[in-house]
């Protein structure tokens, strides 16, 4: 399965939360995963992922924080380059996550043919049925999670 991501992460060596934006993706060469700073507390980051051009295999990744690229530009380069989803999660692993605060905004995607971006008009709730979590949805293109143990 090809699929190109970013955001952050939390690990918790000696009981201490550390927080590190990622990008990751698997192509045919494999499965990547590359570390970056620590987001701070209280400011907005923009994920990018967009495709390069019709006819083209390459996707551009990156975060950033207003002007400032945080994470640098990864050029990734997939045979199979026509998305056929997109989605937006908070994903854990294990029901002790609190993930209250998450907040997914401005979603958008890219429109190759009017090469411009479009809010997404549609989408999908879902949460794992018995989860302590949960989802308030704003719109199409922002929604809030909640849940999990303090």
């Amino acid at each position: 399965m090809y699929f190109i991501q970013s955001g952050y992460f939390e690990i918790t060596p000696w009981w201490i939360p550390i927080f590190q934006h990622y990008l990751e993706w698997n192509d045919d060469t494999g499965h990547t995963l590359v570390a970056g700073p620590t987001p701070l507390v209280g400011l907005t980051y923009t994920y990018k992922i967009w495709f390069d051009g019709y006819g083209s295999h390459k996707w551009w990744n990156y975060i950033q924080l207003g002007d400032l690229i945080v994470v640098p530009i990864r050029l990734v380069d997939v045979v199979y380059y026509i998305p056929v989803d997109l989605q937006a999660f908070v994903e854990t692993e294990s029901t002790q996550t609190n993930i209250d605060g998450s907040h997914l905004s401005n979603l958008r995607g890219w429109d190759r043919y009017n090469e411009q971006w479009f809010l997404w008009y549609q989408h999908t709730p879902f949460t794992t049925p018995g989860s302590p979590y949960y989802l308030t949805e704003e719109s199409h293109w922002e929604f809030y999670a909640y849940g999990g143990s303090l």
